[in-house]
């Protein structure tokens, strides 16, 4: 399985870490993962792209590209010229900000899984409404991947092997006042 990971809140974001780790998972042994994520922080773009200006593009690493621009530029970017061929899945977050209610039609995260799924690709966004300054930004992104894992891949097992999806959008949100957010 191919997977494209990207976020709003940059390339060096610890939330992005934590979905690459979530990714190789999903992925599997002879999987690829590939994270292309804009050069710098851009919250609250929500789904816009560049049209007016070039998008310039830094490789990091193999598979691993910043993109000066925002999140929905690096989703066509990686779709457009970067990947080999079309990922099976975008994976876009772990944001590190509140984007819930209204709130998501703001937020680059969330404009990032829609970029994918208009492109036909499935994509899932893992906002989050925790204040980045407190622990439990420290406990969502230790919890993301264990439920997003326990939530998607029986049911990504299942879409992979049926016919093509034409769009595929979730919103995966991780609030601060659940049980589990209370005690580490």
């Amino acid at each position: 399985m191919r997977i494209l990971i990207t976020n709003d809140d940059g390339i060096m974001a610890p939330g992005l870490q934590v979905l690459h780790d979530l990714a190789i998972q999903l992925a599997g042994p002879k999987g690829e993962v590939w994270t292309v994520a804009p050069q710098s922080e851009q919250s609250g773009v929500g789904h816009c792209i560049s049209y007016t200006k070039p998008v310039l593009v830094h490789q990091y690493a193999a598979r691993k590209f910043a993109v000066e621009g925002s999140p929905a530029d690096c989703i066509l970017a990686g779709l457009n010229d970067l990947l080999p061929q079309r990922p099976d899945l975008v994976l876009s977050g772990v944001n590190k900000g509140n984007n819930s209610a209204e709130n998501t039609v703001y937020s680059g995260t969330i404009g990032a899984a829609m970029e994918a799924a208009l492109a036909g690709v499935p994509s899932i966004a893992f906002p989050s409404s925790t204040d980045r300054r407190t622990r439990i930004w420290t406990i969502v992104l230790r919890q993301v991947p264990v439920t997003a894992l326990q939530l998607f891949k029986p049911a990504w097992m299942r879409v992979s092997r049926a016919p093509k999806i034409t769009l595929c959008f979730t919103i995966l949100t991780f609030r601060p006042f659940h049980p589990w957010a209370c005690s580490e």
